[in-house]
């Protein structure tokens, strides 16, 4: 015979002899409670590198089986708010599942708390036990390096979480889009131009996926490099003043020249 929890239980008794006759007892019998409260020994909830999934279901394990416990006996709290929640004691009464109603806000910080209002099956109370999670956050840019591409050299993008993969970089320039090299290094993706042609377009960073599974299907980066300054028109323009000079000082040394041997004839005659 098992009782439910501790307290103080009547037991009556009838029993019957083969001629119907029957004799009844009844005793009181105080079932007390074994002193050694049940303990949390662990909490279960998919989580990777210290942050949960916002759609989690929390599994908590006991080191014994439980009475049912009420609602009001935990609270799973969100930024200091009460979550709605469902809770199922499996079979053998050591684990508590809780599911939440809605996905908790990405980012969130959440706190699960265990009250004394749970109970072994004697009646013993567990010791109040809380446990502190964080979501893990939307992936997103968080900046990139320079904000605008105007020359060949390295592109720098910063994101929200921990990155694992990336399908590719490109430059896209009108129709036109050639492949570009680039390197993961935690949160970070480092694009490189070996070249930089003139135009205006778009360096795109294609499926960019991080540790939790999120993905951006592109990342556009601005890329803007004007046409390469021609100089043949101002050096053009500086080797005509050159030769201007030197045919006037031609010119001047032939008259300097012809004057002299003016002079010369002169002086004959």
């Amino acid at each position: 015979m098992t009782f439910p929890r501790r307290g103080s239980y009547t037991l009556r008794v009838t029993v019957f002899d083969p001629s119907g006759n029957n004799a009844t007892s009844v005793m009181t019998l105080v079932v007390l409670s074994d002193g050694t409260p049940p303990q949390v020994l662990r909490v279960e909830v998919r989580e990777v590198e210290g942050y949960i999934d916002p759609t989690g279901t929390f599994t908590v394990h006991f080191s014994e089986p439980l009475t049912p416990p009420s609602p009001e006996a935990v609270h799973l709290l969100c930024n200091g708010r009460e979550v709605e929640k469902s809770m199922k004691l499996s079979s053998d009464g050591l684990l508590l599942n809780i599911t939440l109603f809605d996905p908790l806000p990405k980012g969130s910080q959440v706190t699960l708390s265990l009250t004394s209002a749970i109970e072994d099956l004697t009646g013993t109370p567990l010791h109040p036990n809380s446990f502190n999670f964080t979501v893990w956050g939307e992936l997103e840019v968080l900046n990139f390096s320079p904000a605008r591409v105007n020359s060949s050299g390295e592109v720098r993008l910063t994101f929200s979480n921990k990155l694992t993969s990336v399908e590719g970089a490109t430059l896209r320039l009108g129709e036109k889009e050639r492949e570009l090299p680039w390197q993961i290094n935690g949160r970070n993706i480092t694009v490189t131009l070996p070249e930089a042609p003139p135009g205006e377009g778009t360096i795109i960073i294609h499926r960019v996926v991080d540790i939790f599974g999120q993905n951006l299907t592109e990342v556009e980066v601005p890329y803007s490099v004007p046409p390469a300054t021609s100089h043949t028109e101002g050096g053009g323009g500086g080797g005509g003043g050159a030769i201007y000079i030197y045919l006037i000082s031609i010119i001047i040394a032939a008259a300097a020249l012809l004057t002299a041997a003016v002079v010369r004839r002169k002086k004959r005659a």
